[in-house]
């Protein structure tokens, strides 16, 4: 996990983790998925939607605009729960610890990010980019959203600690880059730290979340 050449500080050093198997959902959690867990539960709807209902025609867009708290309630209703950062990490860069879902190298229209500076991009639907599918057939695990999971930020064992502005509290950590990141962001390595819930940003900060989703896991029954 982690690599020590390249990328930023909080993703070194390499280290060595044991994971349990998993199942992990091959797409983020959509729209439409979250309007049935709305409608079942009575939890709030995004902000960005109007009247409870997201926009026409972004059935399959993956959700937006949801904190670590509504992807958690989501899936626990979905009897599943997040992904650790270790199992996101090792679902994306498979056995041969790749920097990529697809491999070491950058590949052009494997993934929704900007490929130029000043590109305008928008959430595209899931599963667009099959390209860029992990070595376990895991797609936009690369771009699209940043995708919540249920680890706090913090350094990784022997690494520097990570700096974390005071105002700010409990932060979870956020993995695979945005529509809006690049090629250098959008790695299977880089984490960030984002505020679980909008009382945990600054006072008079407005929360920001049209970038983060999610996809859940699931532990495998054993007899």
């Amino acid at each position: 996990m982690g690599r020590d050449e390249g990328g930023e500080e909080n993703e070194r050093p390499a280290h060595t983790v044991r994971i349990n198997p998993i199942y992990l959902d091959r797409n983020e959690v959509t729209n439409e998925e979250y309007r049935i867990f709305i409608e079942a539960t009575g939890h709030a709807a995004p902000p960005t939607w109007q009247n409870g209902r997201y926009p026409e025609g972004r059935d399959k867009n993956p959700v937006n605009d949801v904190t670590w708290e509504d992807a958690s309630m989501y899936a626990k209703w979905a009897s599943k729960r997040l992904p650790t950062e270790e199992e996101w990490e090792y679902a994306a860069r498979g056995p041969e610890g790749k920097l990529y879902p697809w491999g070491n190298v950058w590949k052009v229209g494997a993934a929704n990010v900007l490929a130029i500076t000043g590109e305008k991009r928008q959430i595209m639907p899931v599963g667009q980019f099959p390209e860029g599918a992990s070595p376990f057939g895991v797609l936009d695990l690369s771009g699209n959203l940043w995708e919540w999971t249920s680890s706090d930020y913090k350094e990784y064992p022997g690494g520097v600690k990570v700096s974390i502005p005071g105002e700010y509290s409990s932060l979870k950590v956020i993995r695979g880059g945005s529509f809006e990141s690049n090629g250098k962001i959008a790695t299977a390595t880089l984490r960030s730290g984002w505020p679980a819930t909008r009382s945990n940003w600054p006072g008079g900060a407005e929360p920001i979340y049209s970038g983060t989703g999610f996809r859940c896991a699931q532990d495998l029954k054993t007899q």
